[in-house]
């Protein structure tokens, strides 16, 4: 029996407009907390973990009994409203400085500055980005996101895998089939990761995204908004 279908799911699943605000949320957090390429490499190591360990016992049908809950669905669907608020401002945020850039050429008046891996100002304190604390935030950030993300209908393949274990067959096949589910679900993220570790690891890169500001602007701007006006619409015509 092969393993793709469970790896296709999962790269499916991993492109859900929820799982898709991991991956931003991520970002977001590498933009303060990723100065050094040492602390990226802990942070997404420790990230992509807790998020694929996650998967693979929501997979399993852990997060059924909390969905089950009326208060704590409500919690959720809330919370992705709020994401999906905090979405548009960023990229309304980003469209103003790139309008205020398209005028005067000039970045001091950003309201949103550069990222701290763009050679951006430091935002956090250096007491909170010891390794301790970046590996509890990044996987307790993971766990929680992916526990949330779980709201978004899974793929029918794991209902299916899932009836086969419970009846008792194949059931190292079926492990296999969720872990290979896991590790597909997180690919995403580590894509990000490992594009993020190598504009730190090359000054040329870095030099040429500092100087691509017009466009990184009208990109975030065009990504958040899309993501936030889409997320708010999936969840206030389709969930509800």
């Amino acid at each position: 029996m092969s393993l793709f279908p469970a790896f296709w799911s999962g790269i499916k699943y991993g492109f859900n407009p929820l799982a898709m605000t991991t991956i931003l949320g991520f970002i977001l957090f590498l933009s303060f907390f990723g100065k050094t390429r040492k602390r990226v490499i802990i942070f997404g190591l420790f990230f992509s973990a807790a998020v694929m360990v996650a998967t693979f016992f929501l997979a399993l049908g852990f997060s059924d009994k909390f969905f089950s809950i009326p208060v704590f669905y409500t919690s959720v669907r809330r919370f992705y409203l709020m994401v999906s608020g905090i979405f548009i401002i960023f990229g309304f945020v980003y469209l103003m400085d790139w309008v205020r850039y398209q005028k005067n050429k000039e970045t001091s008046g950003f309201f949103l500055k550069e990222a701290v891996f763009l050679n951006g100002p430091k935002y956090i304190k250096e007491k909170f980005t010891t390794v301790f604390f970046l590996v509890l935030l990044s996987g307790f950030f993971g766990f929680i996101l992916t526990l949330l993300s779980s709201f978004w209908p899974q793929d029918e393949y794991l209902f299916a895998l899932f009836s086969f274990f419970m009846s008792g067959n194949d059931w190292k096949f079926v492990m296999s089939s969720f872990a290979m589910y896991s590790m597909a679900f997180v690919l995403p993220l580590i894509i990000v990761w490992v594009g993020i570790i190598w504009i730190l690891s090359s000054s040329r890169i870095r030099m040429a995204l500092t100087k691509a500001v017009s466009q990184r602007k009208i990109i975030a701007s065009a990504v958040f908004l899309s993501m936030g006006f889409g997320l708010g619409y999936i969840l206030l015509k389709v969930l509800i």
